[in-house]
C-alpha cells in the first residue's frame, strides 16, 4: 500500500480496518416480499508515519493490514508521525521533540 502524498509504502499505520458487510432484508410489495442484499465495501483509515498524512477508503475484501515500521525504522528517518497531528523529532544529541499539529 503506498501513500497517496509521498508515495512510500513502509511507514503505513492502519488505525482502523472495517471488514466488508452484507446484509439482506425483504421489501414488502402488494405482491409479496423481494429479498435483497445490501453490500457495503471493507475499508481502512490510516496514517502515513513518514509524511503525516491521514487517509481512509474503501479497500478490496482479501485486503491485508501491512505491518507498521518498526520504532527503529522510523529513528532513522529522524521525523516521524506516530499519531495524527503528532510529530516526533530526534535532535542530534539523541533527545526527541514532540510537536502538535492543530487540525
Amino acid at each position: 500500500m503506498e501513500c497517496p502524498s509521498c508515495h512510500h509504502t513502509g511507514y503505513i499505520k492502519v488505525l482502523e480496518y472495517t471488514p466488508a458487510r452484507v446484509s439482506s432484508y425483504h421489501i414488502r410489495t402488494s405482491s409479496g416480499l423481494i429479498p435483497r442484499t445490501d453490500t457495503e465495501s471493507a475499508s481502512i483509515t490510516y496514517l502515513c508515519q513518514r509524511c503525516g498524512a491521514y487517509n481512509g477508503h474503501s479497500v478490496d475484501p482479501d485486503f491485508e493490514v501491512p505491518t507498521p515500521p518498526t520504532q527503529a525504522a522510523l529513528r532513522e528517518l529522524g521525523t516521524w508521525w506516530p499519531r495524527q497531528n503528532e510529530q516526533v523529532t530526534i535532535r542530534e544529541d539523541g533527545t526527541a521533540v514532540v510537536a502538535h499539529r492543530m487540525a
